[in-house]
């Protein structure tokens, strides 16, 4: 087997099919690539009604913005999520070492990382689907709409699901000559995307059955299961047991992350999935449509072929499944959250379609290549009428309220949920305002901020934080992202007694 970069060296079939190709190849190309135009337009506002375009960014880069402009990673009693979760906090480092901290250099940091997973599940679907099955995937990953909406902002989903398609490359390219560096290796990449997002775990039983399977001797598909399994298990273990020892005090807020998700809300099990089930074909519905006669094409394709040849259609499939299974049990579900299921589903439609090409299933190809081309037309109409008519409210806002505080920025601080993004794109320092380790009042009187933003009203958790004495003048209201998120910015002036 040669290495699944490699293109054929003597092309195949005619002169007009290979230009169909070359040409296909390059609408990737260019597809992949528009996603770093203009990083620091507005997120499209009608993905999602979640709040995470205007925090999340900031909370999942704080450790990077916080040594590079203010010389301290850690903050006690604010969030401190590089410490279960250092992953995506050391490679925002390194870009802000190379760049500085921007809201460009941020947002490139997973506009680049996608494009590496785009690279690594051409490389793994063409091993078994061929070039047919490997610029399917590039095509419908490039022109999902909501794929390029959320590989430009500096989120954890996509950046987790890299690593673990790195890790699936390892087990079947490596992990097939020598089992136990492929295996120890994939187990690295593993727990790289356990400590970038802990909703990995959804790959786990999949990894290792791909891990355990495969033509060579048992003896070799055991020392790689083995080799993945304890190289991962070493690593991420280590990890949280370090984090353990010297972070005691933040290790209930990560527990509580992801204990919440799951525990509580009004609804059950059945209803949670039913959720699940609107939500994804709400947003993806073409995609979705597609997967169904996936699913039977790929099973009747392991019926001829064995199951032992099949690991990477059984990870796509399967490791849909299975994150599908992890998200319907949380009763938290944004749709930033169905991103993975929507990469994955992808793996395993451009896998069918290259089957149902190869076997001559006419019906069913011609059926998956009319809903192929149209999710492909619909998205690149989206992202083409998205970077011809972009809207910068959030650089703008970030811009002017730097310039409306009119006193040296190194003598402010604000507070507030949306504060540590708002410190990405102006170079203030910050700390969050309801969520931390710590309780508001606790970190307003530690810290005592000058200045409190909100987005909205003021919440009552973050204004009984602030003292009777404590006087809130208001500033300035601004309007962002046309005021999608609970209304209208806020920026207030603390004014105390003593001042």
């Amino acid at each position: 087997m040669g290495f699944p970069w490699q293109l054929p060296t003597r092309p195949t079939g005619s002169k007009t099919l290979r230009v169909l190709l070359l040409l296909a190849a390059l609408m990737v190309v260019v597809a992949a690539c528009a996603r770093l135009v203009h990083l620091e337009a507005d997120f499209p506002v009608e993905l999602t009604k979640s709040g995470a375009p205007l925090t999340d960014e900031g909370w999942f880069s704080n450790a990077a913005i916080r040594w590079h402009l203010f010389g301290y990673w850690y903050l006690p009693g604010d969030v401190n999520r590089a410490i279960m979760q250092p992953t995506f906090h050391l490679l925002q480092w390194l870009t802000f070492s190379g760049l500085g901290v921007s809201l460009v250099s941020a947002r490139l940091t997973p506009a680049l990382m996608f494009l590496g997973l785009v690279a690594l599940m051409v490389s793994t679907i063409r091993i078994q689907a061929g070039l047919v099955g490997a610029l399917v995937a590039a095509a419908l990953l490039t022109t999902d709409f909501h794929l390029f909406a959320y590989s430009r902002i500096a989120l954890l989903e996509l950046p987790m699901l890299f690593f673990v398609i790195a890790s699936l490359g390892l087990l079947v390219t490596l992990g097939s000559t020598r089992p136990v560096l492929g295996g120890a290796l994939a187990g690295l990449a593993y727990s790289w995307a356990l400590l970038t997002k802990p909703t990995a775990l959804f790959a786990l039983p999949v990894l290792l059955l791909v891990a355990a399977m495969g033509t060579d001797s048992s003896r070799l598909r055991v020392r790689r299961s083995v080799g993945f399994l304890v190289s991962a298990v070493l690593l991420t273990g280590s990890h949280y047991l370090l984090g353990l020892l010297f972070f005691p005090q933040d290790m209930p807020e990560f527990w509580f992350l992801i204990s919440s998700k799951v525990a509580g809300g009004d609804i059950g099990l059945w209803e949670r999935a039913w959720s699940a089930i609107r939500i994804m074909g709400g947003r993806d519905f073409l995609l979705c449509v597609a997967m169904l006669p996936s699913v039977l094409v790929i099973v009747q394709h392991w019926k001829r072929t064995g199951l032992a040849r099949e690991r990477i259609s059984i990870f796509y499939l399967l490791g849909a499944i299975s994150y599908f299974a992890l998200i319907s049990s949380t009763h938290y579900q944004p749709v930033r959250y169905f991103v993975p299921f929507s990469v994955l589903a992808i793996g395993t439609v451009s896998m069918a379609t290259a089957y149902a090409i190869a076997e001559k299933r006419r019906p069913v190809a011609i059926a998956l290549l009319l809903l192929v081309g149209s999710h492909i037309a619909l998205g690149s109409f989206r992202i083409a009428d998205y970077l011809i008519h972009p809207e910068w409210s959030y650089r703008d806002f970030c811009e002017q309220l730097a310039a409306d505080l009119g006193e040296p920025l190194d003598s402010t601080l604000l507070m507030g949920d949306i504060a540590p993004q708002v410190s990405m794109a102006t170079g203030i320092e910050a700390i969050s305002g309801r969520v931390g380790v710590e309780t508001p009042a606790w970190r307003y009187q530690t810290y005592r901020p000058t200045h409190l933003i909100t987005r909205g009203p003021i919440e009552a958790k973050l204004r009984s934080a602030v003292p009777a004495d404590d006087d809130l003048k208001l500033m300035k209201t601004y309007d962002v992202m046309g005021n999608h998120y609970d209304g209208p910015v806020h920026l207030y002036r603390i004014v105390r007694p003593a001042d």
